[in-house]
């Protein structure tokens, strides 16, 4: 969600809560009256930088992110953790061609640094936007909003701020790949070995 009240506009806060069970989480969604905006659907993500990463570097992001029928350029400035959740500056913006923007970036000296994917199912609660988001390593609520939108929602959910991560999923994906003793790669469904636990590592 990206109209926000006062001067949270032009800010991205959201939080990732760790789930078990998918239809679990989706059941106790609808309990509290939440609606469906958008059905189950794959995302792919694709960061760039600059070959010093200039961008990584400095706790930024320039993501182009692909849905079916949609895509969105969007670059997040360096975050901070308040209430348990992560707040950092966001613009966002629709583009036609994913593909051409691509082609500009990497014209123009960006490279893309790490992709990603997963599968989307989002949701609207008064101010507070629910994602159930399923990925190869695991599964994640994530709650974008106000900060207390979002302490309404997790409130409502049942789900203690103990439990808020403030990691990107790049974060969580690197981490998983840590404590397996596993090389940093992208992160793609047909890449997945479920049985490793990993994808292929970066070339």
């Amino acid at each position: 969600m990206k109209a926000r009240p006062g001067n949270e506009a032009d800010l991205e806060i959201e939080v990732k809560v760790p789930i078990d069970e998918i239809s679990a989480a989706v059941s106790r969604v609808v309990a509290i009256g939440a609606t469906r905006i958008r059905e189950r659907h794959l995302e792919e993500n694709f960061l760039f930088d600059y070959p010093e990463r200039l961008l990584t570097r400095g706790g930024c992001l320039l993501r182009i992110r692909r849905t079916p029928g949609r895509a969105f350029l969007t670059f997040k400035g360096k975050g901070r953790v308040e209430e348990g959740a992560k707040v950092r500056p966001e613009k966002e913006v629709g583009v036609e061609d994913a593909d051409t923007c691509m082609k500009i970036f990497e014209s123009i000296g960006l490279k893309m640094i790490y992709r990603y994917e997963k599968y989307r199912t989002e949701y609207q609660y008064a101010d507070c936007q629910i994602a159930i988001d399923e990925l190869p390593f695991g599964n994640y609520m994530e709650l974008e909003g106000s900060h207390r939108g979002i302490q309404k929602v997790a409130a409502e959910l049942g789900v203690s701020p103990d439990r808020f991560l403030s990691e990107t999923y790049r974060a969580l994906h690197a981490d998983h790949l840590a404590r397996i003793g596993a090389p940093m790669g992208d992160l793609l469904f047909k890449e997945w070995d479920q049985d490793k636990g990993c994808g292929k590592p970066e070339e």
